[in-house]
């Protein structure tokens, strides 16, 4: 319960960042490199201080790449089965940095629940083939293998940012794709659990032997 709580206190202050961010001018490259360096203790270069946050954005980044890739893959599947309509700018952002394509990833799968949430709600208009029923159960159990892998790695990457913000929030400003992980680690632990809820009412009414355990959904990571 209390690494839940540590959370919630990182999500507080990465929303309070970005309504700080929207109301500041964009900051030259030497108020950007004096505000790192401040952050990270103020000892060293300029460009040093840089690099390490550099450094540290990709590390976090490439722990939830594998739970994000395990999420948005369900997602797709949910598409081709049900007809979902979603936003997905992931193909859009490729070329950019890792941040922007799992954040892009992560938009693309709350879109999605959005509407699996919808036809968890309207059971009597989904009919799937048993070649529709195999893809389902197949997004279902990979939705919930990315989601027990985003439970595993979002306390310890909200807490590895929360120390950023310890030294100086001002620097997560000017690094907009750590503070919206930070947020995403929050928020979605929740968002994603109710999907996987919604997954498994759809997949209990319309599929015969669905799993008894399918919608074991928790984001408690007490």
């Amino acid at each position: 319960m209390k690494k839940t709580k540590t959370i919630m206190q990182v999500a507080k202050r990465t929303f309070f960042l970005i309504a700080v961010a929207v109301a500041i001018e964009s900051p030259t490259q030497a108020q950007l490199g004096g505000l790192i360096k401040k952050s990270l203790g103020g000892g060293g270069e300029q460009a040093g201080g840089g690099a390490e946050i550099g450094k540290m954005e990709e590390d976090l980044f490439s722990r939830v790449t594998p739970a994000a890739d395990l999420l948005h893959e369900s997602i797709q599947l949910y598409k081709e089965v049900l007809g979902l309509k979603i936003k997905d700018n992931t193909e859009a952002v490729k070329d950019k940095s890792k941040g922007a394509v799992v954040m892009a990833k992560f938009s693309a799968c709350r879109e999605g629940g959005k509407e699996l949430e919808k036809a968890a709600k309207n059971l009597d208009k989904i009919n799937m083939s048993p070649e529709q029923q195999e893809k389902y159960k197949q997004a279902h159990a990979k939705f919930r293998e990315g989601f027990v892998a985003f439970v595993a790695v979002s306390v310890p990457v909200a807490l590895a940012i929360k120390e950023i913000t310890e030294k100086d929030p001002k620097a997560l400003l000017f690094n907009k794709d750590l503070v919206l992980l930070g947020v995403a680690c929050v928020r979605d632990l929740k968002t994603f659990a109710d999907v996987g809820i919604a997954s498994s009412r759809i997949g209990k009414a319309k599929i015969k032997e669905f799993p008894d355990d399918a919608n074991n959904f928790k984001a408690d990571t007490k």
